[in-house]
């Protein structure tokens, strides 16, 4: 829950066109993502979805209840172990840190007082993707809301998101994406300009990225 807020204090300042096409990408990927869901079955068109939600904080609403829905479902405990927790903690974190490209395990280890190979391994054991995957992960989604969100150039926007390195970046943003971040960019330029286009940009990140 608390990632899908912050994806969403992302976004609220786009323009509302660019912000309307954006969430329509990120319900398309809801939905393929949980097709089976009883919670998603009767939803329709993700236009007339939209268009049910005259602002973003219904829209936002709306989603938190979907999460609920879907965790409910899958019988995720209500009630987190301590380790879940201490997780859920790292997660805060790093989140909060993405943007300095100093940022790393043995930087997170120590603010926890924890030793490198256990949080190392209480990450994956809790979310089932490494920590450094994670924080990859992550910059690669702080980017794409950047690249459609401003027209900065593509290596400030590597920079606020925490890449030192002009070809680890490029190499991290073709490997999540399959695309290069002009091209991704172009295509949602193309994208907005077509009203009827549900469908998501090529490079959604995957967490199966190798």
């Amino acid at each position: 829950m608390a990632l899908l807020r912050q994806h969403m204090k992302l976004i609220q300042e786009m323009p509302y066109r660019d912000c309307k096409l954006y969430l329509t990408y990120v319900t398309y990927d809801l939905l393929k993502n949980f097709s089976k869901s009883n919670s998603l079955q009767e939803i329709g068109s993700i236009h007339h979805l939209l268009d049910a939600y005259s602002t973003l904080a219904e829209f936002q609403a709306w989603m938190e209840d979907v999460v609920r829905a879907l965790a409910s479902e899958f019988d995720v405990p209500k009630s987190l172990s301590r380790k879940e927790e201490l997780v859920l903690e790292i997660k805060d974190y790093v989140d909060n840190h993405l943007q300095d490209a100093q940022l790393s395990i043995e930087q997170v280890a120590d603010n926890f007082s924890f030793s490198v190979s256990y949080i190392r391994q209480l990450f994956k054991e809790i979310m089932n993707v490494s920590l450094a995957e994670y924080m990859l992960q992550e910059r690669i989604e702080r980017v794409k809301a950047k690249l459609i969100s401003n027209q900065l150039s593509v290596m400030e926007i590597a920079d606020q998101c925490g890449f030192l390195s002009k070809g680890h970046f490029f190499a991290t943003f073709k490997k999540f994406t399959t695309l290069t971040p002009k091209q991704y960019r172009e295509i949602y330029e193309k994208n907005k300009n077509s009203p009827n286009a549900e469908k998501p940009f090529i490079g959604t990140v995957s967490t199966s990225a190798s």
